[in-house]
């Protein structure tokens, strides 16, 4: 189950960040079409225009993602600020026709061909654009400047009488861009900030897919300037009409879901060799140990502490863990008996592994003295203190008594120093340690 919360919380950990590159692009204008008819209705002179549109939008923008946890593995995802871009590039084809009726006596209609026109626009913004964010809606306005796109002439008498006509375009289009959500493994974010509570994984690695859907709105219109007059060689030339008609020529709406994105996070894996240990029965004043392996199944590092709850007489050296990835450490736990009768504690391992934060493995011994109490190997307990101990068959033999005299010293303060190392590696107690493959 996932879930989303507002909260800020603080991590003690964080996974390492992965790229998120996010790109779209869009058609807007796709092959629009249309005609104005004749343009002004009942004047001498009037003009028609058929226009074709066609016109997209792009947008560019960068980011991570990261998790981080405890107190649950919750997906972030950062801007990477002003590395949003959003592109709006239109292209226009123009026809015109033209017709007139003057009170010179010259009428007749005319068809001027066509011209294509390009122009676009560009905005910078910060991701994602969703609600809540610095540039929750990004604006561009594409802006063409006034062109020519007709200059026409007919001789109505040769050398004599003239007519012209041209035209100005003035083409703009405006566009917004407005970011929705993210959709990771149908879990939805829809406003900045949030946090995404996901399931932590049990196999060291957490893997998602995740859609980001945008909204579009683009607006297409022209300012058209067209001017007639008529030239008489002998007179000059006269302006007979000359205007300007705006023209929306399309509204569009689009929501676009982006090419999806797959997020890989490896993370630490945790694993111990045992469930439990029973030492069996050892002297009081002698030392027996347990030498313990940590794997780290992971891709990445692997970092901890441990600790003891229960009996004074159990020990863990050293303190802190940390493994590579794919790599192991080991630890020694020792348990030295101060009094006869049987004893428990717990090896508490915390660790960086958000699926197992905290790992307690049950631990038994027993003392006794020679030719007294508590002798043999009867640790005196029952084979289940806690309601549950799995006790490896071989871990129960991977014991060494050594005597208390050498000074292991481990339960002092300070006593986790080179001293322990120093006569467990004498004995010959440390294992190689091998990088898993």
């Amino acid at each position: 189950m996932i879930a989303i919360c507002l909260m800020t919380v603080v991590h003690a950990y964080e996974s390492d960040e992965v790229p998120l590159d996010l790109w779209d692009q869009t058609d807007l204008f796709t092959e629009i079409e249309m005609g104005t008819g004749w343009l002004p209705s009942g004047s001498d002179v009037q003009f028609g225009v058929f226009l074709r549109a066609t016109g997209g939008g792009e947008v560019e923008m960068e980011g991570l993602s990261q998790l981080t946890w405890p107190t649950a593995l919750t997906l972030n995802y950062g801007a990477n600020p002003g590395t949003g871009l959003f592109t709006l590039d239109n292209e226009l084809e123009l026809s015109f026709d033209l017709k007139w009726d003057l009170d010179l006596g010259f009428s007749g209609e005319e068809s001027l061909g066509g011209r294509s026109i390009g122009f676009e626009g560009k905005q910078r913004f910060t991701p994602w654009g969703l609600t809540g964010s610095e540039d929750d809606v990004v604006e561009v306005v594409a802006e063409g400047e006034y062109a020519e796109v007709f200059a026409w002439q007919y001789d109505v008498i040769a050398n004599l009488v003239s007519i012209y006509f041209y035209a100005e375009v003035y083409p703009r289009a405006t566009a917004s861009f407005d970011g929705l959500r993210f959709n990771v493994n149908d879990q939805i974010i829809e406003y900045e900030g949030l946090n995404q509570y996901v399931d932590v994984p049990d196999d060291g690695e957490y893997v998602g897919e995740t859609t980001f859907t945008g909204l579009y709105e683009a607006v297409l219109s022209l300012i058209i300037q067209p001017s007639f007059g008529v030239c008489i060689d002998i007179l000059d030339c006269r302006e007979v009409l000359t205007f300007e008609v705006p023209l929306d020529v399309v509204e569009s709406s689009v929501e676009k879901d982006f090419a999806p994105e797959s997020i890989r996070h490896p993370l630490p894996w945790l694993r111990v060799p045992s469930d439990g240990f029973d030492y069996g029965s050892v002297e009081v004043g002698q030392i027996a140990t347990w030498e313990v392996l940590v794997e780290n199944l992971g891709e990445m590092e692997l970092t901890g502490s441990t600790r003891i709850e229960g009996s004074e007489d159990f020990t863990a050296f050293p303190g802190q863990l940390y493994a590579g990835p794919q790599n192991v450490d080991g630890m020694t736990v020792t348990f030295a008996p101060s009094v006869v009768g049987g004893q428990i504690a717990e090896l508490i391992l915390t660790t960086n592994d958000p699926a197992r934060p905290e790992i307690a493995i049950p631990l038994i011994g027993n003392g006794y003295e020679e030719g007294g109490e508590g002798g043999g190997d009867d640790t005196g307990l029952a084979t289940d203190p806690d309601g549950g101990i799995d006790v490896d068959p071989d871990d129960a033999n991977d014991t060494t008594t050594i005597p208390a005299e050498v000074g292991c010293n481990c339960s002092q303060p300070g006593g986790q120093g080179s001293a322990p190392v120093a006569w467990l590696a004498g004995l010959g107690l440390l294992g190689l340690i091998r990088r898993r493959r």
